[in-house]
């Protein structure tokens, strides 16, 4: 399935901005699509992606690392079973994971293993391991659910990291926490549309802030 580019208006900004779509779809992929926003709009489930569009989760993977970037240290909120954790592995960065779903992260373990990459696995609720976390980073990439991440929001103030990577399946959410990043000195350099669900009024965004 080949991936193009398209766009869509910004009503509020009055602007065109890029959105990933797929080309086609796949038979059966329209229920899959809609499992995946489903879970979205439920509080997190073992892992919310196993229902995403396949064919674009290279995309989101793709547009994640980019905006993580070469960081060496990465604190990775709602990490679910490892869409994003086992590619940031697989070039080296040294990353602390962290889900409190246990067999999302049992999951997760058993990949790192098999694939004999060492990752640091933290079992806990965002915003108590962050406001908790002792150690330097240099990154923080967080792939909240619908609910978005408001508390660990708030508690990334004090840790502080340079460059926050956001992945978000609703935009209201995203914008509200946004806010508080902006609030706490952060400004957004880069926002990704990605159209993970064709036929739906729902989108993921990649988006980057830095202070």
């Amino acid at each position: 399935m080949g991936i193009r580019a398209s766009r869509r208006r910004d009503h509020r900004a009055g602007r065109r901005m890029p959105v990933v779509r797929a080309s086609a779809a796949r038979a059966g992929a329209g229920r899959a699509e809609r499992g995946r926003v489903a879970r979205c709009h439920r509080s997190r489930p073992p892992d919310r992606r196993e229902q995403a569009n396949r064919s674009m989760l290279p995309a989101l993977q793709r547009e994640a690392l980019r905006a993580v970037g070469d960081a060496e240290r990465v604190l990775e909120l709602f990490c679910g079973s490892g869409t994003l954790t086992l590619p940031l592995l697989g070039r080296g960065q040294q990353v602390t994971a962290v889900e409190n779903a246990g067999p999302s992260l049992a999951l997760l373990r058993r990949s790192a293993d098999e694939a004999r990459l060492a990752v640091k696995l933290i079992a806990g609720d965002a915003p108590a391991v962050v406001r908790a976390f002792a150690d330097l980073v240099d990154v923080v990439l967080l792939d909240p659910p619908r609910t978005g991440a408001a508390d660990a929001v708030r508690a990334l103030a004090s840790l502080a990291p340079p460059r926050i990577a956001y992945v978000s399946c609703d935009a209201p959410t995203l914008a509200r926490d946004g806010k508080l990043l902006a609030q706490s000195g952060y400004r957004l350099v880069r926002a990704v549309p990605l159209d993970l669900f064709p036929q739906t009024a729902h989108f993921e965004v990649v988006a980057t802030f830095q202070r």
